[in-house]
């Protein structure tokens, strides 16, 4: 009888341990807007904006960042809301780049030499993603 019990606290104790080594995608909210981080990626805590106000071209907002890093990649997440108005998809018209669709979401991707840009308005902010391979945004965007 020993032994029955032993071997099943042996196997209880092993599929607690294989299903703790697996980890899964986990999800993060930036001022109201919920982004997906996948498996691998670990936030980059000294990169944290938290209220930051600035303004440009006599527009004032407030932004919220994140940003996580994985073994080949860096994507910031940054959310910015602007006082007294929403924004709308002229917050970006006259950027360069391609209007695409991600994971059901319209915005605009902007290749750069070194980065790729994705940025839409979700919920009156703008949403803006920044990486060094674009083919990641859809892991994040939800």
């Amino acid at each position: 009888m020993n032994k029955k019990i032993v071997l099943a606290l042996s196997l209880a104790l092993i599929a607690i341990v294989m299903a703790s080594a697996v980890s899964a995608d986990e999800n993060v909210t930036i001022d109201g807007i919920d982004f997906n981080i996948p498996d691998g990626y670990t936030e980059d805590v000294d990169a944290e904006i938290v209220n930051e106000t600035e303004t440009d071209e006599g527009m004032t907002y407030i932004s919220n960042a994140k940003a996580y890093e994985s073994e080949d990649n860096y994507m910031l997440l940054l959310v910015a809301a602007y006082e007294g108005e929403n924004a709308s998809d002229d917050a970006f018209a006259d950027i360069e780049g391609d209007n695409l669709t991600i994971n059901g979401v319209d915005g605009k991707l902007v290749d750069m030499y070194i980065m790729s840009i994705y940025c839409y308005v979700k919920d009156g902010k703008l949403v803006t993603l920044t990486s060094d391979i674009s083919d990641e945004f859809e892991k994040f965007i939800i």
